[in-house]
């Protein structure tokens, strides 16, 4: 039975509209500002492409003191350290690899435990997905400093 609510204390963000994707996509950045705590959460959906060794989807966490409108940070990946759940992949930073036809239809999630201000999640596209691999990505920022959020 649920006794309390979460809508007043998470920020929800849409970082990467369901799109069917040919190419590797960086997503819109996180702002973690007043905020303490940060989920990314990635949904695959269906591919016309026979996913394998060889042709996969990564998401992969990515971050920066800047957005590059002050003084100019680039986006770095993320230290395996600096996430929940890291698995092997391209890069470090990386939270699911896509690999078998298997692992589409579902939700990966991801949470970051670094320091940096600017979040982003690199989808990188492996192969040839020349019709498309359906990819979301979404942000939950939790614990933040001023409640209720809007």
């Amino acid at each position: 039975m649920a006794t309390r609510e979460q809508v007043s204390n998470a920020g929800l963000q849409k970082l990467l509209a369901p799109v069917a994707r040919t190419t590797t996509v960086l997503s819109a950045e996180v702002d973690m500002q007043g905020f303490e705590s940060l989920t990314l959460v990635g949904l695959l959906g269906a591919s016309a492409a026979t996913l394998s060794g060889s042709i996969k989807v990564e998401l992969e966490v990515q971050h920066a003191d800047d957005d590059g409108t002050g003084s100019a940070g680039a986006y770095t990946a993320v230290a395996d350290a600096d996430i929940v759940g890291a698995v092997t992949g391209s890069a470090t930073g990386t939270f699911a690899v896509i690999d078998a036809d298997a692992k589409l239809g579902q939700l990966y999630k991801t949470a970051y435990r670094g320091t940096k201000r600017f979040v982003k999640v690199n989808v990188r596209l492996t192969g040839n997905h020349s019709t498309g691999t359906l990819v979301a990505v979404a942000a939950i920022k939790g614990n933040p400093s001023i409640k209720p959020v809007a």
